[in-house]
């Protein structure tokens, strides 16, 4: 999840991008308190599990900003 890296670096890698797309996920995920696991074989493939907190009508609080 480390921003601005790829396993394949240099000009002849088979996919583009900078290497930011996770680190933002992660972060993303982190911010509302959730969790977010990679799991992966290279070769076959990377499971991604993306977990939140469970929220309630009892759990949420409103305010008027207006």
């Amino acid at each position: 999840f480390e921003a601005f890296v790829q396993e394949s670096d240099g000009t002849s890698r088979a996919y583009e991008g900078v290497g930011i797309g996770l680190s933002i996920s992660k972060k993303l995920t982190e911010m509302m308190d959730g969790t977010l696991i990679a799991k992966s074989v290279k070769g076959e493939g990377t499971t991604m599990t993306l977990t939140f907190p469970k929220i309630t009508a009892d759990t949420l609080s409103f305010s008027d900003q207006s």
